[in-house]
């Protein structure tokens, strides 16, 4: 999706104001002629839309070239991120009224960081297939007084849809391959991103036995993914971000049940995290040098499958006793960690994972 911030509204098919709860006419300032502002705060007292984050109320007034304006009540603000969840909305209600390019009008009290964060959440949409027929906005414009620079915002949330993208595909699509095949696919559309992939073969002859044990009762092979982005000084030790990329995790022999192995597909997100944040940094022209390494696997059953009570060797030479076929994630980082540290010799490591299910007990869903 294109954006563009403009402080005046032009030609449109569709206006949608975000009404804060109060104070219209000094959240828009000049923004909005006397007569919307008139005509807000009249649907205002007769109603209270304003109130409830999302309620839409179509105004009857007119703005020069535009063919419909709509009102969308904002709420109580509790926190910052409440402002993100009402242009999401906003976004929301555009596509649901078939709008090609749209304007959103913010009070001045939304910064556009925000706004755009929700923009761009308030228009994904996943579809399997054809990409292009996705039920998007191709353009936005936010009408606001601020003139901030927004290509890193626009950069993050292009790079947030590629993530969410890579973790919504089901796990007969996002296979290993498939994962590593994406991530050369993205190299070769942003200058900047230098893409190795390692295969099995290559992962044995470095002795990375932790991982691919780990993806050996798969038909699917196991890959290693490399992104590097070199945008510092060649003496300044990179930044490494690894992650765990498990395409399908059964559990192994210790299976998982029915109600928790459906959402298995998502044991990749850490990895599909690192392949979005190195997009950002690459888009943006960071001036670091930033490593990614994605252990990819599939976790299943079969006859090859390893088994509770194997001993394998991972890369630094350590044996590991293997007591839960469910613990997998540490055995694909142990050696996508060990690989990094030792190729790359980075400044700090970073490691994203979707590592176990009881860390919601700690922390909660949220």
């Amino acid at each position: 999706m294109k954006i563009s911030v403009k402080n005046s509204i032009s030609s449109t098919d569709l206006v949608i104001i975000l009404v804060p709860e109060k104070g219209v006419a000094k959240a828009y300032g000049k923004t909005l002629g006397s007569a919307v502002i008139k005509e807000i705060e009249r649907v205002m007292k007769d109603t209270d839309f304003h109130k409830t984050c999302g309620q839409a109320m179509l105004l009857n007034t007119s703005i020069k070239g535009v063919k419909r304006v709509v009102a969308i009540g904002m709420g109580e603000i509790k926190e910052p991120g409440d402002y993100r969840k009402c242009v999401s909305l906003a976004v929301r209600k555009a596509n649901k009224l078939k709008v090609k390019e749209p304007f959103i009008v913010l009070p001045s009290e939304i910064d556009l960081e925000r706004a755009i964060n929700g923009a761009f959440e308030g228009n994904y949409s996943f579809k399997i297939g054809d990409q292009s027929e996705k039920q998007e906005l191709k353009s936005l414009t936010l009408i606001s007084d601020r003139t901030d620079d927004i290509k890193n915002e626009v950069a993050m949330g292009e790079s947030v849809g590629i993530t969410k993208d890579l973790v919504n595909y089901p796990p007969n699509y996002m296979t290993p391959i498939a994962l590593a095949a994406e991530a050369q696919t993205m190299a070769k559309k942003i200058k900047g991103l230098k893409v190795t992939i390692l295969t099995p073969k290559q992962m044995d002859k470095l002795g990375m036995g932790a991982l691919l044990n780990v993806g050996k009762g798969s038909v699917n092979e196991s890959r290693l993914i490399v992104v590097e982005y070199m945008g510092g000084k060649k003496s300044e030790a990179p930044l490494a971000l690894v992650g765990k990329g498990v395409t399908f995790d059964s559990g192994g022999y210790n299976l998982k049940p029915t109600r928790y192995i459906e959402d298995m597909k998502c044991d990749m997100a850490g990895g599909a995290t690192v392949l979005g944040l190195m997009h950002y940094f690459a888009k943006t022209k960071a001036k670091k040098n930033i490593v990614g390494v994605v252990g990819a696997v599939e976790n299943m059953v079969s006859r090859d499958a390893y088994r509770p009570g194997d001993v394998v060797k991972a890369m630094n030479g350590k044996t590991i006793e293997i007591g839960n076929t469910d613990a997998e994630g540490r055995l694909v980082l142990a050696d996508a960690l060990h690989y990094t540290e030792t190729k790359y010799k980075p400044a700090a490591i970073v490691d994203f994972a979707t590592l176990t299910g009881a860390c919601m007990v700690a922390l909660g869903y949220t």
